[in-house]
């Protein structure tokens, strides 16, 4: 299958997500936690996150066909397999650049493989662990995740009506705790923001910086905004920003028609900068593409753009 075979095959189920009205923001999974191989316990990332995780299943646990053999059991018949898709580096591939000539180049090729949740499979039940319930504080955790973030921008309160983060300065402007509706309001949007705020030439060089207004600065959100439901499913709370509403959601849907590629580079870039927030390892895993924006020149310019 090609590439843009499977990235047809992933923006299909993402685009019935949104037209049944089950997509939002909210949190990347349901049940009792994040998507995970049932063998290896590794969490499935990027666009896997969602793909898994809005589906009928309660179980975090999935596995592929010849794994619920391996461990004894079997899938039960007339069972649907999901999908997931990961990331295959190839090296020295010759490839037509814009001017028509042929060059080599290390690049990255969409590949996938069918899973099923372990709701779907008899007979494994003793491979699976019991689930522990997590009893910590959600607020708590967001403190920690905020704390946490090493390299992080100075919060700052100078405008008490807006949210954004401004590259120039590197600084998040809030709004004060008390003027939101509740603590996981104030959370997801401090997330959103700590997202847009790993751009940062110094950190994962995402920002353009004329990015504001344009193509760019949609797509921008997005990977904020799937950055910010990711760090609030870690942390237990319920992504309450304003981008999960109908309008934005119809929004990236018409972008998704025109550009196959959008949701799986939005969700691998948002898995890249929550991970940075998090202080976990970056690398090419399943996740990540090789396509990360150019920040260029960060100096101050007339009506400098800020990522609200």
């Amino acid at each position: 299958m090609k590439n843009q075979d499977v990235y047809d095959m992933v923006n299909k189920r993402i685009l019935e997500l949104m037209e049944s009205g089950e997509f939002s923001w909210h949190k990347p999974w349901k049940g009792d936690g994040q998507p995970c191989n049932l063998e290896t316990k590794r969490a499935y990332r990027g666009i896997n996150t969602w793909t898994l995780g809005y589906t009928e299943f309660n179980s975090p646990y999935w596995l592929t066909y010849k794994q619920a053999r391996k461990f004894g059991g079997h899938v039960r018949k007339g069972e649907k397999s999901n999908t997931v898709v990961f990331w295959k580096p190839l090296r020295n591939v010759k490839v037509t650049n814009d001017d028509g000539d042929d060059e080599r180049k290390n690049v990255l090729l969409l590949k996938y493989y069918r899973v099923f949740n372990a709701e779907q499979c008899d007979g494994i039940d003793h491979k699976i662990p019991v689930v522990e319930v997590n009893d910590n504080d959600p607020l708590a955790e967001c403190d920690k995740v905020w704390e946490g973030y090493e390299d992080k921008p100075e919060l700052v309160f100078n405008n008490p009506g807006r949210a954004f983060y401004k590259p120039s300065v590197d600084t998040i402007n809030m709004p004060k705790l008390e003027q939101f509706d509740g603590s996981e309001e104030y959370y997801s949007t401090l997330f959103h923001e700590s997202i847009h705020s790993t751009g940062h030439k110094e950190r994962l060089n995402r920002l353009k910086p004329d990015f504001f207004g344009g193509q760019d600065y949609s797509r921008e959100e997005l990977v904020a905004e799937m950055g910010a439901a990711f760090l609030c499913g870690v942390t237990g709370i319920n992504n309450k920003t304003e981008y999960n509403s109908a309008a934005y959601l119809q929004g990236w849907a018409k972008e998704l028609r025109n550009d196959r590629r959008l949701f799986v580079n939005a969700a691998a870039q948002a898995q890249k900068a929550s991970d940075w927030i998090l202080g976990k390892e970056q690398n090419n895993g399943e996740a990540y593409t090789d396509e990360t924006a150019d920040a260029g020149s960060n100096k101050k310019k007339e009506g400098e753009p800020v990522a609200c």
